[in-house]
């Protein structure tokens, strides 16, 4: 079984000021061998909330959707 993470769970850790890479790293070491995953509904969301953001967030949140989508 794996674990598909909700944009909900990205969301809380950018507004503590988390970024992406950290946030998806410490998952990865708490769940160990479990396959993890984020799906397409959850990169749109995220993509449209970077759409979206006023200009004080929009630079973070377009990055951590492109991390997400590219890796880079």
């Amino acid at each position: 079984m794996g674990l598909i993470l909700d944009s909900s769970v990205l969301i809380a850790a950018e507004r503590q000021g988390k970024n992406a890479r950290n946030v998806l790293a410490a998952i990865a070491a708490d769940i160990g061998e479990t396959e993890a995953g984020i799906s397409a509904v959850t990169l749109i969301e995220l993509a449209h909330g970077a759409a979206r953001a006023d200009t004080l967030w929009l630079v973070r949140r377009r990055l951590t959707t492109q991390y997400l989508i590219c890796g880079s």
